[in-house]
């Protein structure tokens, strides 16, 4: 007869209990510690494996911020862990295999970083995962902050994957995602795009908006993913839930936006998501604005009824008593047209909008939008009296059109 021996080290807490457990301690309270440990035995081991790095992505809420190595529970990523280097929260636990432990802790938390960081660029590119939807779920956690904690008294059966679906995808057509079936995920993100504003609008996040994370930090940064797999994938998918015209802005830059960007929606996100995001392809407004007025699209006036309505437009101002001297070639028309990740937004209402025309203070030039080609020449000027940056201009030119 055969007789295997199996040896387990444990977290030094589950070690303590055991070794000074006695006969009556009972049998629940010490899998309950056994469970707690390793991967193996946890009830609640959602999860998802990337290739070919063979690092594992813990979904289920109540493992966020757990560090497992080989399935060994080694610590967590928190900043009431007392670790060096783990002085923000994770969103997710993770099981690693390629990282140092020595006498049960782990030697290099950078190390942990760039392992954590080749998971998510894998999983998320991954087609094998797409019914879990791991970039939702990443960013609606980025944006409520750390997800609430489970009761160890809730049902996991009650969990499922529904709302990670794809709407648009065939029901039937589920042969090659046998990797995705496996992994049953809880549904953190039951809110619609518009219940997630008002959870912003109330303040209802688990965590303050200017606090960073794990995630944000690997996947803001060039130095933990160089090319932005993460962070294209997240604006990707903001574009997705929010509309091709959302704009993600810090809350006191709403109102600047909505002057400067009107055909856009300001959708007001935390630091650590606007930090994602600008990896991503979303700039700021200032440069935004400068790539749709001043930088493409561009032309001067063309044909002879253009360059007689721009004429007569800059002689409406010299009329005016306008103090400065304007050329037809310091008016030029843009053919208005914004690239995003969603795609080319065009603006129907430049007028109600407030994209009619811009002033480029530098080249003492006028951009307007190519709607008013066929606009009066006293709409023209009043359309770069205003624009102009010395509000005298349309003081001006309104005292005169009234007497």
């Amino acid at each position: 007869m055969t007789t295997t021996r199996m040896d387990f080290t444990l977290h030094h807490s589950s070690s303590s209990m055991i070794s000074s457990s006695t006969p009556t301690t009972s049998f629940t309270t010490l899998s309950n510690h056994l469970s707690k440990s390793f991967l193996l035995w946890s009830e609640r081991n959602y999860s998802a494996t990337a290739l070919p790095c063979r690092q594992t992505l813990l979904l289920d809420k109540s493992l966020a911020g757990r560090i497992h190595v080989h399935g060994r529970f080694v610590t967590t990523w928190s900043p009431n862990s007392g670790n060096i280097g783990t002085h923000v929260e994770a969103l997710f636990g993770m099981d690693l295999h390629s990282i140092a432990v020595w006498h049960g802790r782990i030697v290099d938390y950078e190390q942990c970083k760039h392992a954590y960081s080749k998971c998510w660029q894998e999983l998320l590119i991954d087609a094998r995962f797409s019914t879990l939807n791991l970039a939702k779920m990443l960013l609606t956690r980025l944006l409520r902050g750390i997800a609430p904690k489970q009761s160890q008294d809730d049902d996991h059966d009650s969990y499922d994957d529904d709302g990670y679906d794809d709407p648009h995808e065939d029901d039937n057509d589920h042969d090659d995602d046998d990797d995705a079936k496996k992994n049953k995920v809880p549904d953190d993100n039951q809110e619609t795009p518009a219940q997630l504003q008002a959870l912003q609008q109330q303040n209802a996040f688990t965590m303050l908006p200017t606090e960073d994370t794990l995630e944000s930090q690997i996947m803001g940064s060039a130095k933990y993913d160089p090319v932005g797999i993460c962070a294209k994938a997240l604006a990707t998918k903001f574009a997705q839930m929010f509309g091709r015209r959302a704009f993600p802005v810090l809350p006191q830059d709403v109102d600047v936006v909505r002057r400067n960007l009107g055909h856009r929606i300001a959708v007001r996100v935390p630091a650590r998501v606007l930090r994602v995001l600008r990896r991503g392809g979303y700039f700021d407004w200032q440069k935004t604005m400068q790539e749709i007025w001043f930088t493409d699209h561009v032309r001067p006036s063309e044909g002879e009824e253009e360059e007689e309505l721009v004429k007569r437009a800059l002689q409406c101002l010299t009329d005016a008593g306008c103090a400065y001297a304007f050329l037809p070639n310091h008016v030029l028309w843009v053919n208005f047209c914004d690239v995003t990740s969603g795609g080319r937004i065009t603006d129907p209402n430049p007028l109600q909008n407030n994209n009619a025309c811009r002033f480029h203070e530098t080249m003492q030039q006028f951009y307007v939008h190519d709607a008013f080609v066929n606009a009066k020449p006293k709409f023209l000027a009043f359309l770069l009296a205003q624009a102009h940056s010395d509000p005298m201009m349309m003081h001006q030119y309104i005292q005169t059109q009234l007497s």
